[in-house]
């Protein structure tokens, strides 16, 4: 269960996954909230808010997190109108980002504590028509870059990613398959991204993939010899906005680890 926790707390650091009646939206630590944009994330089964607050050009501003007497603020650069940089006060770590020519994004990079020790990086490479194609994951420390996985993306005839297939160097495989989506929804890409931390779906819940997405994974399967882990996603959807989710986590192998949680998001209006 503390594995569960762990990958709870940091893979949705800044991640909600998914009544009538629901809360006043909380006032966010300092005020500053911006229109018709998500204002904030409650769960319910853990003592935690994340809070958005924007710039005037409704680009992300900073994401603060908020768990008992802990807080951490993230906080997001741009070159433009494209992030370049992002910052946890909490961890002090940091994640760089670059471009190819056409815009798209060529890699980003996670630093150490302090911007010492292993970087995580990864590379991405995308079809002619666009559509993320290849994300390869190295290790980087002072033995040098090493490749991790290289995974491959397919896509189902609706242009929705069908599987993420992973291949270590060593020719072992690791396989998500995607096999619901939620209904279309308007949704903050990085309130699914944990944006200074590698997490356990770091090739689904990243910005050149989500970006482009209306929706959200309902069912992802993950296969290594046999079925690891199933996670079932229950997506609430007011006025083309995700209001609420409920995620299950199902180990078969494990039954005892199984666990879910609910998140419910508010809109500043």
């Amino acid at each position: 269960m503390m594995k569960n926790l762990c990958y709870l707390l940091c893979a949705f650091f800044v991640l909600g996954l998914w009544s009538c009646s629901k809360p006043v939206t909380p006032s966010p630590p300092g005020g500053g909230t911006t229109s018709y944009v998500l204002d904030s994330m409650v769960w319910k089964n853990i003592p935690q808010t994340t809070y958005f607050t924007y710039r005037a050009d409704k680009l992300q501003d900073k994401a603060v997190s908020v768990y008992h007497s802990l807080r951490d603020t993230v906080s997001f650069e741009y070159n433009g109108q494209q992030i370049s940089r992002i910052v946890s006060s909490r961890s002090r770590r940091t994640s760089n980002y670059a471009y190819h020519p056409s815009g798209k994004i060529a890699s980003i990079n996670l630093s150490g504590v302090g911007g010492i020790g292993s970087h995580y990086i990864f590379e991405f490479d995308y079809s002619a028509a666009g559509k993320l194609k290849t994300l390869n994951y190295f290790l980087q420390n002072e033995a040098g870059k090493k490749l991790q996985y290289a995974c491959t993306y397919a896509y189902n005839t609706d242009g929705l990613v069908a599987a993420v297939t992973f291949v270590a160097p060593t020719g072992s495989t690791l396989t998500y398959t995607v096999e619901a989506y939620t209904p279309e929804c308007n949704f903050n890409p990085w309130a699914f991204i944990s944006p200074v931390e590698l997490t356990e779906g770091f090739a689904i819940y990243n910005l050149p993939l989500l970006q482009d997405m209306k929706r959200l994974p309902a069912k992802i399967t993950k296969r290594i010899t046999g079925i690891e882990s199933i996670e079932h996603v229950t997506a609430t959807v007011q006025n083309n906005n995700l209001d609420k989710m409920i995620s299950a986590f199902e180990y078969p192998g494990s039954p005892a680890s199984n666990f879910q949680y609910e998140v419910n998001f508010f809109y500043h209006n």
